[in-house]
């Protein structure tokens, strides 16, 4: 579903109406595999793998009085454009901080430096990143903008290990998604803010002296929404979602069924303890909370993360 904008007229709430409208195309391939890799006496390893590589493009959008939309903007971050993925980043490309002054530093559509002047929100060029001289005033505007990154991941699956030995059991799987960006607000507007609450260890790095070469701004109180470009995508807070997780362990032990009816005069037919932990650990470089807690339009605006369980039990066959 896709909001399509209505006339003022008609005056429908939000000017537009979510509609079923246009096509979108996935491209891929899936692949699985099952085999023992090792079996030798009781000892034995089986692995469980399965790969998936899909990608994603919007073939077309809808017409309005015979002339084709080829591009939406469902909000301030994302696109949505025929012949890109849907939901795509969409914002400025952040180059760098000012050594010279501090001021965060954007490339315009011309690939010329764009500063922002803290103090009071205006845009100036800059000669480069470490002149603090304010150039001639100009603006940053949506022709400036281009695609940041796919919300969509191309890479995914799951590997899973199982070994056992004579009623030990160990089962690992690990997941894992590659191919995706992130617009990290939480870091842009919570961890990043400029009131002196609490904030992110990224301000440990901001701009203090002349000739400091940094990627965090410089600190003015209550000025974040200028310096960190709040509610733009920006590549300053959008980073790779690449990540791979333990997803799940288990460990068990079943008692011999024989042994076990024996000795409970067939009251128990079988047994099995186990412990098991989900979500028990990921590796990524993404700086916020989970690699995994974005909504569909690839944002991690506050949302909570994934639990981590540990839990444990018995099995009993009557």
């Amino acid at each position: 579903m896709l909001d399509v904008p209505t006339p003022f007229s008609t005056g429908i709430p939000g000017n537009s109406i979510s509609q079923n409208i246009g096509r979108v195309q996935n491209k891929g391939v899936e692949l699985s595999i099952n085999a023992t890799l090792v079996q030798a006496g009781d000892f034995e390893w089986n692995i469980n793998a399965n790969y998936s590589h899909i990608k994603n493009k919007i073939v077309s959008l809808f017409t309005i009085g015979g002339v084709e939309t080829t591009e939406l903007f469902p909000s301030n971050y994302n696109i949505n454009r025929v012949g890109e993925s849907i939901n795509a980043l969409y914002g400025y490309e952040f180059a760098g901080v000012n050594s010279g002054n501090g001021n965060p530093v954007y490339l315009n559509k011309d690939g010329k430096y764009v500063q922002r002047n803290i103090s009071n929100g205006t845009y100036y060029f800059a000669n480069s990143l470490n002149d603090p001289t304010l150039g001639a005033a100009t603006t940053l505007t949506q022709a400036d903008k281009k695609i940041l990154g796919s919300a969509q991941p191309i890479d995914f699956g799951a590997i899973t290990n199982t070994f056992s030995y004579r009623g030990i059991s160990l089962e690992l799987m690990f997941r894992y998604q590659a191919g995706n960006e992130i617009m990290n607000i939480t870091r842009q507007e919570i961890l990043s803010n400029q009131k002196f609450a609490n904030s992110g260890k990224d301000l440990l790095n901001r701009w203090t002296t002349p000739g400091q070469v940094t990627d965090v701004p410089k600190l003015w109180y209550n000025q974040d929404a200028i310096i960190n470009q709040n509610g733009e995508a920006t590549t300053r807070f959008i980073e790779s979602g690449n990540f791979l997780r333990l997803q799940n362990i288990v460990l068990g032990y079943d008692f011999d069924a024989r042994r076990l009816q024996s000795l409970t005069r067939n009251a128990l037919r079988s047994a099995r303890f186990f412990v098991q932990a989900q979500n028990a650990f990921v590796w990524t470089n993404y700086k916020g909370i989970d690699p995994e807690a974005y909504s569909e339009n690839g944002q991690d605006n506050s949302i909570s993360p994934q639990v981590r369980n540990i839990s444990f039990g018995v099995n009993l066959g009557l």
